[in-house]
């Protein structure tokens, strides 16, 4: 699964755990009466996978994944040795029985940290996921006490397609991810949130940079 697709469910996930919670940003004495009850929404999901694929995420998770990539392929190069070293021994030698062995040995070895790379390239997308829902969380807060609003929504933007070819778990996520059915487009303030985050405005090529993400480290499938 390549990292991109990897990060967008944690989004998703992220963003799920929180749904039918509202972010208030003012409290109810504070609110004229005219505003009480006025409700604002963020895209969350969107603010989080541009955030990923910003420098500050983008490159030390790159960093992490080269260095798992170097590891694993040093694996690599030493079963490709093995196995041409076995090849070209006498079948009959008990040291072809023995080179054999170590090179299961290695293989099972081999898969064992491919997995837990994996797993920890994971967890280091996920640490990032979570870092940044604060962030935005924070900046919702921020952008709706600036602009009136005393509650924030976490709900996908109307214009966000669904896939419906990616399988019923994903498009269930997906739709647990829309709690807001209906509303004004000016009650979005997803582009006023993007911008208290600093975040650059979209340009249309951030579908082209997320599939060409680096897959997370592969496990060996050699032997």
């Amino acid at each position: 699964m390549r990292a991109a697709k990897r990060l967008a469910v944690l989004a998703a996930l992220c963003l799920a755990v929180t749904l039918g919670v509202t972010l208030r940003t003012t409290s109810a004495q504070d609110t004229p009466a005219a505003k009480r009850g006025m409700i604002a929404t963020v895209d969350v999901v969107t603010l989080l996978e541009e955030a990923l694929q910003t420098d500050e995420y983008r490159v030390p998770r790159d960093a992490l994944y080269q260095k798992m990539d170097d590891e694993i392929q040093q694996g690599q190069n030493q079963l490709i040795s093995m196995q041409n070293q076995i090849r070209s021994m006498d079948p009959a030698d008990p040291q072809t029985n023995q080179l054999y062995g170590q090179y299961q040995q290695l293989v099972q070895q081999l898969e064992a940290s491919s997995q837990a790379k994996a797993a920890e390239y994971d967890q280091a997308g996920a640490a990032q996921a979570v870092a940044i829902f604060n962030r935005v969380r924070a900046a919702s807060s921020t952008a709706g006490d600036r602009l009136g609003y005393e509650y924030v929504m976490a709900s996908r933007s109307s214009d966000a397609t669904m896939g419906e070819a990616a399988g019923l778990t994903a498009v269930t996520q997906q739709i647990l991810a829309r709690p807001v059915l209906a509303g004004a487009e000016h009650d979005d303030i997803t582009a006023a949130v993007r911008a208290e985050l600093g975040l650059p405005e979209p340009t249309g090529d951030e579908d082209a940079d997320a599939s060409g993400a680096a897959d997370a480290p592969a496990t060996d499938d050699n032997g």
